[in-house]
C-alpha cells in the first residue's frame, strides 16, 4: 500500500493567517464605529437644519401677509420690541386680515387678526390675539428639550425684515447653528418705514 504525501500548512503559517485576519477584522470594526458616529453627527446637523427651515418658515409666513386687509382698511404698523430681560429686537407684533372679512379685529383673541412671535428663555414663542410683548398666552413653538433658541431678532429694513434665528442642540452631539432670512411683505408693512 502507498501513502500519499500531503503537505498542509504548519503551526506558523495558521498563526501568521489568525494575526492577519484578526488584524483586518478590528480595522474594519474602527472605521465602521467611525462611519457611526459621522452618520449620527450628519443626521443631528441634519435635525437642527429642519427645526431652522421650520421656524424660519413659520415666521416667513406672518411676516410676508403683515398689512394686508381685504378692503383697505387701516392695519397698525408691525410692533418690534422685546419681552423682559431678552435681547433686543426679539418680538415682533404683526397684524394682517387673516379671515379676509374688510377690518382687523383685535378681538377676541381666538380669532384676532394680531399676531406675534418673540423669544423667551431660550424658545421661540408666537401668539395670537396680542398686542405686546409681555404677558401670558404665548405657546412654545421650539422644542426646547433638544434645542435651545439662542438667537431670535427682527431687523427692520427700508422694504422688509431681516430675521436672525440661532439654535443650538441641548444633547450630544452639541452644535449650533444661525441663519438669517431677508422678508419683504407683500403689502409693504414694514415696522418704522
Amino acid at each position: 500500500m502507498q501513502l500519499n504525501h500531503q503537505s498542509g500548512m504548519t503551526l506558523p503559517d495558521v498563526l501568521v493567517t489568525l494575526l492577519l485576519s484578526s488584524i483586518v477584522l478590528l480595522s474594519t470594526s474602527q472605521i465602521m464605529v467611525m462611519l457611526r458616529a459621522s452618520s449620527v453627527r450628519t443626521q443631528r446637523w441634519q435635525q437642527i437644519q429642519e427645526n431652522m427651515t421650520q421656524l424660519l418658515d413659520r415666521v416667513d409666513k406672518d411676516l410676508t401677509r403683515a398689512g394686508f386687509c381685504a378692503r383697505g382698511c387701516l392695519v397698525p404698523e408691525p410692533k418690534i420690541s422685546s419681552a423682559e430681560g431678552e435681547a433686543a429686537n426679539s418680538c415682533i407684533i404683526l397684524f394682517y386680515d387673516l379671515n379676509a372679512n374688510g377690518r382687523i379685529d383685535l378681538t377676541p383673541p381666538a380669532n384676532a387678526d394680531s399676531f406675534g412671535y418673540r423669544l423667551r428663555n431660550g424658545a421661540l414663542e408666537t401668539a395670537r390675539g396680542t398686542q405686546q410683548c409681555s404677558g401670558n398666552g404665548w405657546e412654545k413653538v421650539s422644542d426646547e428639550r433638544d434645542i435651545n433658541v439662542s438667537l431670535f431678532k427682527v431687523i427692520p429694513l427700508y422694504r422688509g425684515y431681516e430675521v436672525l434665528l440661532g439654535l443650538r442642540r441641548l444633547k450630544p452631539p452639541f452644535m449650533s447653528e444661525q441663519q438669517s432670512r431677508f422678508v419683504l411683505p407683500e403689502n409693504g408693512r414694514v415696522a418704522g418705514k
